[in-house]
This record gives structure tokens, sequence and C-alpha cells, in this order.
């Protein structure tokens, strides 16, 4: 993967994930009748654990009344038995989910993308959830403004995976996502570099 004033956080909701459960190139019809066919039946594919992961956080989403947009969910992060979902509901809101897998606690964040204002006046960025824990360790989830395209990112002097997840919708400020996992506890500073119409930009968020 590559690579502020936080969103009011709704209180936590942990649950259990419930589990629950696209062609080719197109060209041109030969002449004359097709020929029949005969295809044995087969099983039915199993759903992949991700669909699995995905149908349950969508289920949860759906019966708090934090359903998804027509955009639908943004896979994240996703791992063997784990995976991070992001999404804006009709509510205007944005949610973050992290399923550990099927039959264990997920949790659940949501707030409103407008309030996440630059920790720094005139920034370009902004904290929308953490630092905080994740199911690879740690992580953030940064808002950014859409005229400013990550490049980098360093954690504490160190080269750091990111991941741009989606662009907001214009009524939610339009502004990009980026995830970024941290491999340590989150101390210390987080450098962005960014491209702005061909020029580079470093920003600073502190974590304390």
């Amino acid at each position: 993967m590559r690579h502020g004033v936080r969103l009011a956080l709704a209180p936590l909701v942990l649950g259990l994930v419930v589990g629950c459960a696209s062609g080719g190139p197109e060209g041109v019809a030969p002449s004359g009748p097709a020929p029949s066919v005969s295809t044995p039946a087969g099983p039915t594919a199993p759903v992949s654990p991700t669909a699995d992961l995905k149908a349950g956080v969508l289920a949860k989403a759906m019966a708090s009344g934090e359903t998804p947009t027509d955009a639908g969910m943004s896979d994240v992060v996703l791992n063997k038995g784990s995976g991070t979902f992001l999404w804006e509901t009709d509510k205007g809101r944005l949610c973050l989910a992290q399923v550990t897998g099927s039959g264990s606690p997920h949790a659940r964040m949501c707030g409103d993308p407008l309030g996440a204002t630059p920790e720094q006046p005139g920034s370009p960025v902004s904290r929308a959830f953490g630092p905080g824990t994740a199911p690879e360790g740690w992580m953030v989830v940064l808002l950014a403004e859409h005229s400013h395209r990550v490049t980098s990112v360093r954690f504490r002097g160190e080269e750091a995976d990111w991941k741009f997840v989606r662009t907001l919708a214009p009524a939610l400020s339009g502004r990009d996502v980026y995830y970024v996992p941290l491999r340590d506890a989150p101390t210390g500073d987080l450098e962005l570099t960014f491209d702005v119409g061909g020029q580079q930009r470093k920003e600073l968020l502190r974590f304390t």
C-alpha cells in the first residue's frame, strides 16, 4: 500500500459482525444459429471472507441509521480475517469501521467531516479519526484539500505507508481521505509532502 480539530466522534459502537452474503471483451456475433452447449451444474462459489466482513459492516451501519450513500463503502485495509472500511452516510457523516473477523467485535466511529479543521491555521490537512488503534496496530485518517496531492509520508523521520481512500462529496467538503497505518505508538511527528500544481509543500502533524 502506497504509499485540526478532530471530528466530533459518535460513541464507539461495539457489536458482532454478521456474516451474509463483476465480464469480458465485446466481440462480433458469429453468423448462423448458435451451437447448443450443455453446461453441467456445479457448486455455487462461496462468499469470500472480504464480502462477508463487508456485508456485516453494512448490516450494522443500516441498522444504526448510518446507511452509505450511492458512493458505497471503500475498502481501506483488507487482511486475512480483518478489514477496515470507510463510507459517507446519507445524513452527511463520515464513518470508519474496523472488523477483526466473523463473529468478532467490530468498532465503528462516525463524525461530521465539515467539523474537521486544521491544527495550524492555513494548513491543508486535518485529522478525521485517530491516531488510534487498528487491526494492524495503529492508524490515523486524514483529510486534505483536493488541490493538495500527497506524494510521501514520514513518521518519526522514517518513510511510512499511506493510502488514498476516496474524495468526499462536495457537500461533505470535497476533500481527499488518506489512511496512514503507524507501525509504532502514535507519538512524534508525521510529515506529509504534497504536490500542489507541480510544487512541493510539506506539512507537519505532531502527535503527543
